[in-house]
């Protein structure tokens, strides 16, 4: 499982997984493609990551609603959904909110609270939030770094990601 995406869904792609689980190991990345208007939040465990990628819009092409805050608890509830048994999720570490965190409609509060009343207080009570758009984001699990690159266009990929992001100086260790 060398990299897996996490895509927001939209009109073009309702049915995008916006919700995943990447277990540590050597290769294994979670990549989110061109965060724009839209939050990423990730959950960092002992033995993984669990992604999620929520747009403000509602992916109905017919009627689409404005509504951040009821996309991201959708969204969490989903991540919920794809996690693992606690065993193999192991310890709960930190949460980490990037894309459009600072406009107030996504309720990141409300957002922090679905998480923990489901997997408790993480052990790095600080969270890691960046209002950073538009950007690509990788993940990688083996380093624990986090690769930010900014996007002037749609996403170009979780290789060429950690090598914009490398040349730029935007890596960090995410733990």
């Amino acid at each position: 499982m060398p990299v897996v995406t996490c895509a927001e869904r939209t009109s073009a792609a309702p049915n995008a997984q916006d919700a995943v689980w990447v277990s540590n190991g050597a290769g294994n990345q979670l990549y989110y493609p061109y965060v724009s208007s839209c939050v990423s939040v990730t959950l960092v465990f002992q033995n993984g990551l669990l992604g999620g990628h929520a747009s403000q819009v509602t992916p109905d092409a017919q009627n689409p609603k404005m509504q951040p805050a009821q996309n991201l608890r959708d969204v969490i509830g989903r991540m919920i959904t794809a996690a693992p048994g606690g065993h193999i999720l192991g310890a709960f570490r930190r949460i980490c909110f990037i894309g459009t965190t600072d406009q107030q409609e996504w309720n990141l509060v409300q957002a922090t609270k679905l998480i923990t009343d489901r997997f408790g207080q993480p052990s790095t009570t600080e969270q890691l939030n960046y209002s950073l758009s538009p950007v690509d984001i990788v993940f990688d699990t083996h380093n624990t770094e986090l690769y930010v690159a900014g996007r002037n266009q749609m996403a170009l990929g979780a290789v060429q990601t950690v090598q914009d992001a490398t040349a730029s100086d935007a890596v960090q260790n995410y733990v």
